[in-house]
């Protein structure tokens, strides 16, 4: 019974977010619009498509077809703006920072260029962002519990591990689900993301068996079963982190973030 009201919750909140964020696409359609700088597209098409171009090896997805696809407000244009300037400069995609006039320029020609409404698949695809983040904590989480319920005994009631491992299965499935919707129109797939695609369903699987082990275990009290789900559940942690390495190399380059910073 604890089982099924928390899939029916998980359900719910899934279906409330996604029509949250089609009210919000709803809004944004409805806003004004806003004064196009004439040099906004050359700029985009300038500084833009140094990197992202098809024959580029390293992203051969990642083109300016690709880029008009995203969804953001001029606040997020902007941020992915400045972030792409600094892994072009430490790239040596260019040898300045561009200006601030530039930079705005560009981002106020893309939220304009991007205003057109979403498709109902490529909404749910979209989503893939943020559901993929549960997966990568729940999986974690049991993994957690379980070394400590190994080491110190158990800190918290099994039939709650229960419940979290199974809503780990769920998440995973769904945001593998999204990852294959979002990327189900990219036909130059690069290694990256191919490899993100294949972790991905890796992590799943590995979660779906521990599940399955674990369900036999605590059926038939047998050790055999026990230690089976714990080494799938090693494997999944595994997984989910390399899936998780490569999907932010997917969205953010090869290094980290703040690495770039300076």
């Amino acid at each position: 019974m604890a089982r099924n009201v928390l899939v029916i919750k998980f359900l719910t909140s899934l279906a409330l977010l996604f029509a949250a964020m089609n009210i919000k696409a709803e809004e944004e359609e409805k806003g004004e619009t806003m004064a196009i700088s004439p040099n906004g597209e050359q700029l985009v098409r300038d500084n833009c498509l140094q990197c992202h171009r098809s024959d580029n090896p390293k992203y051969p997805e990642h083109n300016l077809g690709w880029i008009l696809r995203k969804r953001y407000p001029k606040e997020g244009w902007m941020d992915n703006i400045v972030r792409m300037e600094k892994i072009s400069l430490r790239d040596e995609y260019i040898t300045e920072p561009w200006t601030d006039a530039d930079k705005e320029a560009m981002a106020v020609y893309l939220t304009e260029q991007t205003r057109f409404p979403l498709s109902d698949l490529d909404r749910l695809g979209m989503m893939h962002y943020s559901v993929v983040h549960f997966p990568v904590a729940l999986i974690l989480i049991v993994g957690l519990y379980e070394v400590i319920g190994f080491l110190w005994g158990w800190p918290i009631k099994r039939d709650m591990l229960h419940g979290l491992a199974w809503l780990a299965l769920i998440s995973t499935f769904v945001a593998v689900a999204l990852g294959l919707v979002l990327a189900w129109d990219i036909s130059a797939m690069s290694e990256t993301l191919n490899d993100h695609k294949i972790a991905g369903m890796c992590t799943l699987a590995f979660v779906a068996a521990a599940i399955l082990l674990r369900e036999v275990a605590a059926s038939t009290g047998k050790g055999a079963p026990k230690w089976g789900y714990r080494l799938l559940l090693l494997l999944a942690i595994a997984a989910v982190g390399a899936t998780g390495h490569l999907g932010g190399e997917l969205v953010h380059g090869e290094y980290i973030p703040f690495l770039v910073a300076g």
